[in-house]
């Protein structure tokens, strides 16, 4: 696992929405949250040239196919060092089952195969996806 995975990884446990500042996102990554929540780390590194196609393809489809299934996203970043352009984000489940079941809905979902052939006339919008399952530790100090 490379460094900017790892710092990722540790975000999704719930550190990130704090280092960040934002209130907002804190609530996203902690709306509805139990002690079986699972987050999901992914990162898509996206095949050259096809960064707009992919941002494309998520404002267009991608977001609305994750609502229909009960994937809820906390956040996305693309980050500004390195070479290679990424898609990070995170997602929430009510518990490990649930992503399972989600990702199981989404992949068969017939609107999804319309938009990824569309999306992809010109090839793949990625060379690689990594996913992470976590669950969040408290690790903050006890005032």
């Amino acid at each position: 696992m490379d460094r900017r995975t790892m710092l990722f990884g540790t975000a999704a446990a719930g550190l990130l929405p704090l280092a960040l500042g934002s209130d907002l996102l804190a609530q996203e990554a902690n709306k509805g949250a139990t002690a079986d929540t699972v987050y999901e780390l992914r990162t898509y590194h996206i095949a050259p040239g096809m960064e707009e196609a992919l941002h494309k393809r998520f404002h267009e489809h991608t977001i609305a196919l994750f609502e229909r299934h009960g994937i809820h996203p906390v956040g996305f970043w693309s980050p500004i060092d390195g070479e290679t352009p990424l898609l990070i984000y995170i997602l929430r489940y009510k518990d490990l089952r649930a992503s399972k079941e989600a990702w199981q809905a989404f992949a068969t979902d017939p609107d999804w195969a319309v938009a990824k052939k569309a999306s992809e006339v010109n090839g793949p919008l990625t060379t690689k996806i990594d996913s992470v399952h976590m669950k969040a530790v408290d690790l903050f100090p006890k005032a």
